[in-house]
């Protein structure tokens, strides 16, 4: 039973100091004006292109093995293999701000506005990840949950290319949350 639902910009909406926390700016120091001036035009586009939307599903510990495992990921221990079979509850969820700030990106690196379109992919990088921070904050509070869940446990995310969980696993997982029908597609 998965659930679509999209995110409102406020809850998303990186700030500057997320954005040149992230790689390639070396954080917020000391900033030119052309710098202040290419990170205000990415948030503002990125205010106006991202349409975040997410689907999420519970799923059984079985069901997640299912999922987690295979040849590659079945070779060494991993942090994910060690825990979830501890886990009270299991939520699968994939999440996209849209493609209108890809296809603004690939249009800027066209014109090479590298600059820009950098600065843009850099932003739509850390609303991505706001908006995954809302949901892992949020999960005690979704309608998708079957009974009421201790609100003092601790919720973990954990993503394929992260804590050992093989990256091979991300089709298993978009495939489950039929996490096309948002617009997330492997290439």
């Amino acid at each position: 039973m998965s659930e679509t639902f999209s995110l409102s910009l406020t809850d998303i909406r990186p700030t500057e100091i997320q954005v040149l926390n992230g790689p390639g700016f070396g954080g917020s120091k000391k900033l030119d004006e052309r710098i202040k001036n290419m990170l205000a035009a990415s948030i503002q586009i990125f205010d106006e292109l991202a349409r975040a939307t997410a689907v999420i599903a519970p799923v059984s510990v079985t069901d997640f093995k299912k999922i987690y495992s295979s040849p590659v990921q079945d070779q060494i221990p991993t942090p994910v293999s060690r825990i979830y079979l501890k886990a009270e509850f299991i939520y699968l969820f994939a999440v996209t701000i849209g493609a209108g700030i890809s296809a603004r990106v690939n249009v800027l690196f066209e014109k090479h506005d590298f600059a820009l379109g950098y600065t843009l992919d850099a932003t739509a990088s850390a609303g991505a990840e706001n908006a995954a921070a809302f949901i892992v904050d949020h999960i005690f509070d979704l309608p998708v949950r079957e009974k009421p869940a201790d609100r003092s446990a601790r919720v973990l995310d954990y993503n394929p290319g992260y804590c050992g969980w093989h990256m091979s696993g991300q089709r298993k997982l978009l495939d489950y949350l039929e996490a096309d029908a948002i617009g997330i597609k492997l290439n």
